[in-house]
């Protein structure tokens, strides 16, 4: 919210408490759980006026280790969804003057991407857990953070005002950083895993099982797992370029 002076900042910073705190709260209720890490709006650590946000991301750029990166890395896919975009364009504008010609911090971004790793063997096979609490499966969600990794290093480093993953890779296709093929083959990658992952959630609620993101190799046939193994594939491509 807009900068006030020091009379105003305690009644406005409740009213935003409130505000925050009561949509959460509705979209809890509706089926947006509550952010297990409380990164959520009512966390009155990021309900804070605009040179606050300012703070945190100049802090982030110059001072975070590999491990803050983790933890903050989604703050940077922040868009305006209501109000007056001057906020979130000013904010854009502030974060673009401090990523420029900051390769460590680039470099600690591409790190904490890397660290996911694509459930392939030494042959190009689907790899999964052989034990543990989620046998036979691999986590969907840490090979789709490769591409959302690397979307998002890619629009930090060329200053782009999409953060939507599909949109940031348009973009890279338009800026000429991607050539027509390799864009195709990342939206293949994205909308396939995507897919499956929304299909394999749907299947655990309609167990009455809370959704996770840890696909059984079992759920594929014999032609999906062949595309599967063709689609992480791809994402190791993508991987080495981060």
């Amino acid at each position: 919210f807009e900068d006030v002076d020091d009379e105003r900042i305690k009644s406005v910073s409740e009213y935003f408490g409130v505000l925050s705190t009561t949509v959460c709260t509705w979209l809890d209720q509706v089926g947006y759980d509550f952010c297990k890490g409380n990164v959520m709006a009512m966390n009155t650590e990021w309900c804070q006026p605009i040179s606050t946000w300012k703070h945190y991301f100049s802090k982030w750029v110059t001072e975070a280790g590999p491990e803050d990166l983790m933890e903050v890395s989604i703050f940077f896919d922040f868009r305006c969804l209501y109000g007056d975009s001057r906020f979130t364009d000013e904010l854009r504008e502030h974060i673009a003057g401090r990523t420029e010609n900051k390769a460590p911090f680039l470099y600690q971004m591409a790190q904490n991407t890397l660290l996911f790793k694509v459930p392939v063997d030494f042959f190009g096979k689907i790899s999964v857990e052989s034990g543990g609490e989620h046998p036979n499966t691999f986590n969907i969600k840490h090979v789709l953070a490769q591409v959302v990794g690397f979307a998002r290093i890619y629009a930090i480093n060329y200053a782009l005002e999409p953060t939507n993953t599909l949109q940031r890779i348009d973009a890279l296709l338009e800026k000429n950083v991607l050539n027509k093929a390799s864009h195709e083959e990342i939206v293949e990658a994205y909308n396939y895993l995507m897919q499956l992952r929304f299909r394999h959630q749907v299947a655990m609620l309609d167990r009455s099982e809370p959704p996770d993101n840890h696909v059984n190799i079992n759920e594929l046939t014999h032609m999906e797992k062949e595309v599967l193994e063709k689609i992480l594939g791809q994402v190791n491509r993508l991987r080495k370029r981060t």
